[in-house]
């Protein structure tokens, strides 16, 4: 297989014109080939599709760019693709929704009759539509993700209806029942780890988080204060958007040549056998799901190079692409970082004192806390964490009980400050 580095920038398609168009940009490499991919999908809407079994998988992606406020120009990264997608007028592309309705509102006049395909010569009409999102968690917010906007982002993400039973109905309360036609949502959002970990982690095992691509990360891909673009590169807008117009006009099946049906085939086998590539409990589904993250984008890869055919190099580059996103996956579920566990360990210290003489079980400081520790052998180090520091007694009996110690200032950073003070002294 090719190295990475080649495989991401040297193919000569769109998405490595893309890259170089970008290229000035303080912007992380892997945000702005996520981003040219969410663009793809979003061109290529429900037109396409390609054979798994019984069912059509779609090239519509569910992107989040996850990154520490500020610092690793997560919108600013995902924008530069937005701008390019938007010149393509027949597309439709809605902008930071706050809402369930507002959602659904949008992807309802979204509504367009296609070619089902040039061989068949059929039209068909479809709702397809790109949520572009700076801030992700305004969409999915907790009340929000409970209130039904959860099961729809599932729902949608698998495209559902056919021609012969095209329309998607949702109901919610007080409001006239949604009814839109062949239903395509693609998303791309920016958001923090800490956000991903309070929302999102508990949750990975299963349903909606586990069908997210998440591409982490924390510094900019270099510093440059006035970002001087060369009119070369900026030449390249108008030859980005021709050739996405082309793209945009792919209709119908995609079809996998016999050596890329050969390699899909031996890695699912292998991947089924064989361990997963990271100890994290909360990726088991996402690991479920990655044949269809693969078809995707593999779609992608073989629409950017202008072809309807997926053959072994998209096979390959998506595993290199999906490989290379999935070794800092872990990161941008927060849990692990210094700045969570910190977190965590202030509030379950702050419990602990909170109840006093009488202490707290185990199970209570795990309800309390399992949207930003939700794994038992996280809690585990956390309480150990506080005893090693002295900071709490374990009481033995059915069932244990965790006390305060007196004496001890229940304010971590305080504590913290005295001791150095004493150490001083001493």
């Amino acid at each position: 297989m090719a190295e990475p580095g080649v495989v991401l920038e040297g193919v000569g398609d769109w998405i490595s014109r893309y890259l170089k168009y970008t290229e000035e940009h303080e912007g992380p490499l892997m945000f702005h080939y996520w981003a040219a991919v969410s663009v793809i999908a979003g061109a290529l809407e429900r037109k396409v599709w390609i054979k798994r079994g019984y069912e059509n998988i779609h090239p519509n992606m569910y992107i989040l760019f996850v990154g520490p406020p500020g610092r690793a120009r997560k919108s600013a990264s995902a924008n530069i693709g937005i701008n390019v997608l938007e010149t393509i007028k027949t597309v439709s592309l809605a902008a930071d929704k706050t809402s369930t309705e507002a959602l659904l509102r949008a992807l309802e006049t979204s509504k367009k009759d296609s070619l089902w395909s040039k061989e068949a010569n059929k039209m068909f009409t479809h709702s397809s539509l790109t949520v572009w999102s700076r801030e992700f968690g305004l969409l999915a917010a907790r009340k929000e993700l409970e209130r039904g906007l959860s099961q729809v982002l599932i729902d949608l993400y698998d495209c559902p209806k056919t021609p012969h039973n095209p329309i998607w109905t949702y109901d919610i309360i007080g409001r006239t029942p949604s009814r839109i036609p062949m239903p395509c949502l693609n998303i791309l959002g920016c958001t923090t780890p800490k956000w991903v970990a309070k929302n999102f982690s508990m949750e990975i095992e299963e349903g909606l988080p586990s069908r997210f691509i998440y591409v982490f990360e924390e510094n900019k891909r270099h510093k440059d204060p006035l970002e001087l673009v060369p009119e070369s590169r900026l030449s390249l807008f108008a030859q980005l958007s021709q050739e996405l117009m082309v793209i945009h006009k792919l209709t119908g099946e995609f079809t996998m040549t016999r050596a890329a049906l050969a390699r899909y085939a031996y890695w699912y086998k292998d991947e089924e056998e064989g361990d997963r590539k990271t100890s994290d409990e909360r990726f088991g589904a996402y690991y479920e799901r990655k044949p269809r993250h693969l078809l995707k984008l593999s779609i992608i890869h073989a629409a950017a190079r202008g072809g309807k055919e997926v053959d072994e190099r998209d096979i390959n580059r998506s595993l290199v692409v999906l490989g290379l996103t999935e070794e800092k996956m872990v990161k941008a579920l927060g849990i692990g970082s210094d700045q969570l566990n910190v977190e965590v360990l202030q509030k379950v210290n702050k419990i602990i004192y909170e109840h006093g003489d009488r202490g707290v079980k185990r199970s209570t400081l795990g309800h309390a806390v399992f949207r930003l520790c939700p794994l038992a052998k996280d809690l585990d180090v956390v309480i150990d964490s506080l005893y090693a520091m002295g900071r709490i007694h374990i009481q033995q009996g059915r069932p244990i009980r965790y006390t305060r110690v007196e004496g001890m200032d229940p304010d971590m950073d305080k504590a913290a400050t005295k001791m150095r003070e004493k150490d001083r002294e001493g």
